[in-house]
């Protein structure tokens, strides 16, 4: 940034509206086409609830000492995404805005078919230009849409192991208890009966 003047600037990255300007800045982000690169996701399970989304960042037109920036590298704290999900076959979408790259989302149904679309955001930009398009997922390039079935766990938790045995151990103790009282009661009977035989 320099002090305003009576000067123009050319800039080197050319775009029409910065190439002769009297102020002493130029938004380039509006003009940098990453929102439409071929960029990917995934989504992986975590577990029968949840699901982490991972996002590549775009790649944009910049280059600095030969390397191609990521749009992260130019909006830094200013990206965010918008990740928008919904049951199969449903229309109700929800929408998460998350902060990095990387998205856990919460509190889906076991057992379901969920699908999920991601784009970049950014918040500082008007509102008709906040959000890019639809970033396409990895697996399915066509309708920008991954679906992903979530499957009950094998992998118990240590609480559920322990309510697993103490469940089992109960319905131990309930049998043994319930053989033991009705051998008794059994011998107690049989006692009774020899001895009225013998009398």
């Amino acid at each position: 940034i320099v002090e305003p003047s009576d000067y123009t600037y050319t800039v080197l990255f050319s775009v029409n509206h910065c190439i002769q300007i009297s102020a002493s800045e130029c938004d380039l982000t509006t003009h940098l086409q990453a929102f439409d690169s071929a960029v990917e996701f995934t989504v992986d399970a975590l577990d029968d609830r949840r699901v982490i989304v991972n996002i590549t960042d775009p790649l944009t037109a910049i280059y600095t000492r030969g390397k191609q920036r990521s749009i992260r590298d130019i909006l830094q704290k200013d990206l965010k995404y918008k990740i928008s999900y919904h049951k199969s076959g449903s229309t109700g979408k929800r929408d998460i805005i998350s902060e990095s790259s990387m998205a856990e989302v919460e509190g889906l149904d076991a057992g379901e078919s969920y699908c999920f679309m991601v784009a970049a955001f950014i918040p500082s930009r008007p509102k008709a230009t906040q959000q890019g398009a639809w970033i396409k997922s990895k697996y399915d390039a066509d309708t920008h849409c991954l679906t992903v079935t979530l499957i009950l766990s094998p992998d118990l938790s240590v609480g559920a192991w322990v309510g697993a045995g103490f469940i089992v151990l109960t319905v131990l103790i309930v049998i043994i208890t319930v053989t033991v009282l009705c051998c008794r009661q059994r011998n107690k009977t049989l006692q009774m009966s020899q001895s009225s035989a013998s009398v």
